[in-house]
């Protein structure tokens, strides 16, 4: 092999250290909360666009409206997920009041899965946030599953 524009040549071993320790820093942050609520943000984007949307469809056909009312409530989940996310104080605290499974790891993923079938049913201009909030749900629990790996073993003594 030719030597490198810096002249020395390289050791095959440093190109895949490198790489190595590229995917380690991908992979840690991939699955740091800092990654999970970008998602989550740009999930919750996606889901409220959905009722605007699907609004250039029309109003006359009543399968119109049935996909307008199914891509209104999908918006109103995309909201809801965007609050939580933003940690307004106020707003969380209405949200841990009245809607308390969200702040659950559980809870968040079943809603993401609720979102997405909803997302899904809402017709062709739904189903790219349905996939998507269908990733970011399978995203969340996967997260969760590490989570549970890395927990130390809690020993009881009698």
């Amino acid at each position: 092999p030719s030597p490198p524009a810096g002249g020395r040549p390289r050791s095959p071993g440093t190109r895949g250290a490198a790489l190595n320790a590229m995917q380690a820093r991908l992979q840690r942050w991939a699955t740091s909360r800092q990654a999970r609520h970008l998602a989550n943000v740009a999930n919750s984007a996606l889901l409220l666009l959905t009722f605007p949307a699907s609004l250039r469809g029309g109003l006359l056909s009543g399968l119109a409206l049935h996909r307008l009312l199914t891509s209104a409530w999908v918006s109103g989940f995309g909201g809801m997920l965007l609050m939580r996310e933003l940690s307004i104080p106020p707003v969380r605290r209405w949200l841990n009041q009245h809607f308390h499974f969200l702040s659950t790891t559980s809870g968040s993923t079943a809603f993401l899965m609720c979102a997405a079938t909803m997302a899904l049913a809402s017709g062709p201009v739904g189903v790219v946030a349905g996939a998507a909030t269908l990733a970011n749900a399978w995203y969340g629990a996967y997260l969760r599953r590490l989570r549970r790996r890395r927990r130390p073993a809690v020993v009881v003594s009698t």
